[in-house]
């Protein structure tokens, strides 16, 4: 029998390197200091340290690592395992009784500033739903009031159901659903240019200004709940086409590789939160953050000429697109470096960032069905049409003919769209 793999571990860099040891050795340093001992000890800054150094792989969400760490570090020094085969050990006991413990359902509701027909007075998008008339029986429960939720007689109500270890998990992981939903939507509805007039946030529905965390069965309210950026929109109505393309994006999600579906969804949740802002420059970085997670996801954040070669590859003007990313990535380069950068082109940069990222996730959901996983989609992208790219590719996938049939019909395709008539 085999050692049994840790549920988390040191991050394997090289053979000699063991940054555990070395971070350990140094915080008992500091502890046995004179400062150190009147001090105390505080986990909240080694723990920063500590999560860049750790491979969690699947088994928690990113926004609970840092407290399993600050819980492991104190029970660690309690039982006299402060060091760094100690502390993994007891990290590993935290995280397992975590994953004891029972799941339960909540509720995370909200509300949208959007308007259904009285014909379709309820949408049901995945585990997501949106109805024009809040319902009874959750309103009811949570007491809601007027001055509790001061958009409740003018937003639909928008809930997720989940189920999960604790509320903070279950309200990141439920908001991210909801938010996804809104990305999606939001892509398809949001203006493609606005000419005149102050500028607004580029989003064309919001979430109300609360969210609220019920446990399922009781609806009694759980522990804590959010906020969003509201600003007090008008509620708009939802053309039946975004509805009925929203329905089709999704079916053509559920057909990608699980690694490509989360890859989109996290991205869409962080395009509809981008947008909310009323700074352009400031939803351009948001917005550039949700294209990387799909079009850049690998350790090349330096190399931002991947996301225009990988853009321009579905484009039949590709050279011309290109050229047109690349000066969105020196924009940005400005932004992120400079700082204030005064640009009476900052809306058209957004608007024009937009298109692209709109364009990326229609392709990525036409496309991605054929690959196995997300990073084969990119490495096709990546060929950029060159055919002996693609040949490669192919010679690839007849390796694993039975599990890739479906990948080299479609190369085979594409190879054919490529080749000019004369060498057919």
């Amino acid at each position: 029998m085999g050692k049994r793999k840790r549920l988390v571990d040191w991050k394997k860099k090289d053979e000699d390197s063991s940054p555990g040891k070395k971070i350990f050795s140094h915080l008992t340093e500091i502890l046995n200091t004179k400062e150190g001992k009147l001090e105390g000890f505080w986990p909240y800054e080694p723990a920063v340290i500590i999560e860049n150094h750790l491979d969690f792989g699947e088994y928690t969400p990113l926004f609970e690592h840092s407290r399993l760490i600050e819980a492991a570090l104190t029970k660690a020094r309690e039982t006299n395992n402060f060091n760094e085969v100690g502390f993994i050990n007891v990290l590993n006991q935290v995280l397992s009784e975590v994953l004891k413990t029972r799941r339960q359902g909540f509720l995370i509701v909200s509300h949208l500033s959007i308007l259904l027909s009285s014909i379709k007075s309820e949408l049901v998008l995945d585990n997501v739903t949106i109805q024009q008339f809040s319902p009874v029986e959750i309103i009811t429960k949570m007491n809601a009031s007027k001055e509790q939720w001061p958009c409740l007689n003018k937003y639909c109500i928008i809930y997720s159901k989940v189920t999960d270890y604790n509320y903070i998990s279950a309200y990141y992981n439920g908001i991210n659903d909801i938010e996804f939903i809104r990305g999606l939507i939001c892509l398809l509805a949001n203006p493609y240019y606005q000419i005149g007039g102050q500028f607004r946030s580029l989003n064309k529905f919001y979430l109300g200004p609360v969210q609220e965390i019920l446990s399922l069965p009781s609806y009694s309210k759980a522990e804590g709940n959010g906020t969003s950026m509201f600003d007090n929109q008008k509620a708009e109505p939802i053309k039946e086409e975004t509805i009925e393309t929203t329905q089709k994006w999704l079916a053509s999600l559920h057909k990608l590789p699980l690694d490509h579906q989360k890859a989109l969804k996290n991205s869409l949740a962080r395009f509809a939160q981008a947008l909310d802002n009323k700074d352009p420059k400031i939803a351009f970085i948001l917005l550039w953050g949700a294209l990387e997670q799909i079009a850049l996801p690998e350790n090349k954040r330096h190399d931002h000429g991947f996301i225009s070669k990988r853009i321009s590859f579905f484009y039949e003007a590709g050279d011309f697109i290109k050229e047109q990313i690349e000066g969105l990535i020196k924009y940005r380069n400005h932004l992120v470096h400079s700082g204030n950068l005064m640009s009476a082109n900052s809306y058209y940069h957004l608007y024009k960032l937009q298109d692209f990222y709109k364009k990326f996730v229609r392709f990525s959901l036409a496309l991605g069905k054929h690959f196995r996983t997300f990073q084969d989609f990119l490495r096709f992208c990546d060929t950029n049409g060159d055919i002996n790219k693609l040949k490669c590719m192919k010679k690839e996938a007849i390796l694993k003919r039975n599990a890739e049939e479906r990948k080299i019909r479609f190369i085979d395709k594409v190879i054919k769209l490529s080749t000019p008539e004369d060498d057919q």
